[in-house]
């Protein structure tokens, strides 16, 4: 069993656990720019959430002011030789971040409450749901204004998300969106007025049957990418492992007797 993710101590990165919402706060001054070091410890926090039966669900944020991510830090990684474009190219393109948040059977949230550009943007695109709090802020995919190109998955996650044709134009001309307009496109799934509401919508998956929330995003996400007939057996498997499980007894006692239902998530 790995670390008990609330008792994790991580540099430029800060867990904790409030009612069964994991708060995963990025903490690298001063605008949560991505170096390797950031990438590991990132990695060791997501991984901890997902294995620790205490967190019911994940708000991915930012304690500092007016940023979520600003991407890459181009000051720190060494993209002047090919040795330090290969390890750089290494530690994205393994893909441990998306994989681990999409393969998890718990709900990410990503709070964007400040610019979230590049590689920022992308860690946000991994989560499940995107909630903006309403500011002078921008969100985008800059790297080709520098002849680069997103690596860390955003393209992919973009595409399913908003379709091909705007996430070619967002990237391929680098444009910046407002939260308005993030909403708009299909980015944000909401935008909020304030940050603090963003517990009230974790708290509806924290006391869900976290079991069946899990099965139902395994579905939607392994189910994309199968031919239909092999989604459908998955799908039924999915379903008869619910069906035989404690909570969908408690809800069913629960409808019938009148009261709140009290999942286990088991």
């Amino acid at each position: 069993m790995g670390t008990v993710f609330k008792d994790l101590k991580l540099a430029q990165i800060e867990c904790s656990l409030e009612e069964g919402v994991g708060w995963i706060r990025l903490n690298r001054p001063p605008v949560n720019a991505i170096d390797l070091d950031f990438l590991e410890a990132l990695t060791q926090a997501i991984q901890a959430a997902r294995n620790d039966p205490e967190v019911k669900v994940v708000v991915l944020a930012s304690q500092r002011e007016g940023y979520f991510s600003a991407g890459l830090d181009l000051k720190e990684l060494d993209l002047s030789s090919d040795e330090g474009r290969a390890e750089l190219l290494d530690q994205l393109f393994k893909d441990r971040i998306v994989r681990s948040i999409r393969t998890a059977r718990k709900i990410f949230i990503a709070l964007v409450n400040g610019h979230c550009l590049g590689g920022g943007l992308e860690l946000a695109l991994a989560a499940d749901f995107r909630i903006g709090v309403e500011g002078k802020w921008q969100i985008g995919l800059p790297e080709v204004r520098l002849g680069g190109m997103p690596g860390g998955g955003g393209l992919q996650t973009m595409r399913r998300l908003i379709g091909q044709s705007r996430t070619l134009r967002l990237a391929t001309l680098g444009e910046m969106l407002d939260p308005k307009r993030a909403h708009e496109f299909g980015i944000l799934d909401e935008l909020y007025q304030n940050p603090s509401e963003v517990t009230a919508f974790a708290q509806k998956f924290a006391q869900g049957p976290g079991h069946a929330i899990g099965a139902i995003k395994l579905a939607l996400y392994e189910g994309q990418e199968m031919p239909l007939a092999e989604a459908l057996v998955m799908e039924r498997q999915l379903y008869r492992a619910i069906m035989m499980g404690e909570d969908i007894k408690e809800g069913v006692a629960a409808f019938r007797e009148k009261r709140p239902a009290r999942f286990k998530g088991t």
